[in-house]
């Protein structure tokens, strides 16, 4: 509450100012004027503050209808006063009354103070055993916390924006903001002292390569970080390589070390599947994932791990093993790009070049990536692909030119025969 005194203190005082210039103890002109703006912005301020905090974490009498419309009239009035003496002046009337009722709006602000002061008399509530004491007892949530936590239902966090601003994905960006929302009500649920409903925030992301998981899951661990599932939000990237030994006995050591780097953040292991060979003769790969499954256990409120892979394999491999699918219930897959998307992927990556495209080039540049869609497999790397191409593009480009002399603005141009013949 200190944040809301302080706010209306200053509200407090800017009237007293105005009041002042009103009945001539001060010039108007400039120094009620401005105590005008100060009220417009501190009253301002307050019904953000407003906006942003529960009310159930007041500790006092005050209630927020009754600051909203201490807040609304005050701005009213200091607009009306601050304009009085303007080329634009309200009618005589209006400022009148606004001066009138200036006055009135001291005793509605001692009002308030009075309610601030106020503490909420909780001596008719029943007496609560231990644990409830204990649970009274512990401090409250900081201010800037709970400002965070409303704030972001309003604006959105740089991850969310990152997210957005991905090409593509729209069924990955739904089944994200899903899951936001899903946190957001547990966070609800925690902060009002209703037990917290039990849930895995481990995924696995299915789909080709080059469809963007790893992006994703660098997001969606900002994400957690930003709703206070994890506490740093980094991610450690993964593969077998990382977490399988040559030796018996080395494996779990290998993977209990890249797990403590992860702790706090987002373990992802990419192409999980080779884990686990289907022949089951693997001894390798089951200790890794015998040693991640304690692991995940032991650590379950620090550690979020995601799997990834293609959408048959990685399907298997959950389903394979009863640790496995009990922890991992909450799979996205990842959709390739189409030719549009595609075609966007390598435009923007031109544009980070300051590269320009003509109506030939843009038209050959469809025409190839309409072909290279039709005929792709399960191996083409969708956006990683578009980058390789991009890159053999730009290496034509520069052989062209190598053979005569050429300027910048050549430089800055792409041509049909820039694009590889070889795809």
């Amino acid at each position: 509450m200190r944040t809301i005194k302080i706010l209306h203190g200053l509200a407090f005082a800017s009237t007293l100012g105005i009041a002042a210039g009103l009945i001539s103890i001060i010039p108007f002109n400039p120094v009620s004027w401005v105590m005008c703006i100060a009220l417009i912005i501190s009253c301002t301020l307050q019904i953000v503050y407003l906006l942003m905090v529960d009310e159930s974490e007041f500790e006092c009498a005050l209630r927020k209808r009754e600051m909203y419309a201490f807040c609304v009239l005050a701005i009213i009035i200091a607009g009306i006063l601050a304009t009085k003496d303007s080329v634009h002046s309200v009618p005589t009337i209006t400022v009148s009354i606004a001066k009138n009722a200036c006055f009135w709006l001291t005793l509605f602000e001692l009002y308030l103070f009075k309610r601030i002061y106020t503490f909420v008399n909780k001596e008719d509530a029943p007496a609560p055993d231990t644990k409830q004491k204990e649970e009274a007892e512990k401090p409250k949530h900081v201010v800037k916390e709970a400002i965070k936590r409303k704030w972001t239902k309003f604006t959105l966090s740089s991850a969310e924006r990152e997210l957005y601003s991905l090409i593509g994905l729209l069924s990955v960006k739904k089944e994200i903001l899903s899951l936001k929302n899903v946190i957001l009500a547990q966070n609800k649920r925690v902060a009002a002292g209703l037990p917290p409903v039990p849930m895995s925030y481990h995924c696995v992301f299915t789909g080709n390569p080059g469809t963007g998981k790893t992006t994703v899951a660098r997001i969606v661990a900002q994400i957690y970080k930003d709703l206070g599932v994890i506490e740093k939000g980094h991610l450690v990237e993964c593969d077998r390589s990382s977490l399988v030994a040559g030796y018996a006995g080395q494996t779990a050591i290998k993977t209990n070390e890249v797990i403590d780097k992860a702790l706090d953040g987002v373990l992802f292991i990419d192409e999980a599947y080779t884990l686990a060979r289907s022949d089951g003769q693997d001894s390798f790969g089951q200790e890794a994932i015998d040693t991640l499954l304690k692991r995940m256990e032991d650590d379950r409120n620090r550690l979020v791990v995601i799997v990834a892979g293609y959408t048959d394999e990685m399907k298997k491999f959950i389903d394979s093993n009863p640790g496995l699918s009990s922890r991992f219930n909450r799979y996205i897959e990842f959709p390739d790009y189409s030719v549009a998307e595609l075609f966007e992927i390598f435009r923007r990556l031109a544009i980070k070049q300051k590269l320009e495209f003509s109506v030939d080039f843009e038209n050959a540049l469809k025409a190839l990536l309409q072909h290279i869609v039709t005929k792709a497999d399960r191996t083409f790397g969708n956006g990683r692909g578009i980058r390789n191409l991009y890159e053999k593009t730009l290496v034509n480009q520069a052989n062209r030119l190598a053979q005569k002399d050429y300027g910048v603005s050549e430089l800055l141009k792409l041509l049909p025969e820039d694009l590889p013949s070889d795809y």
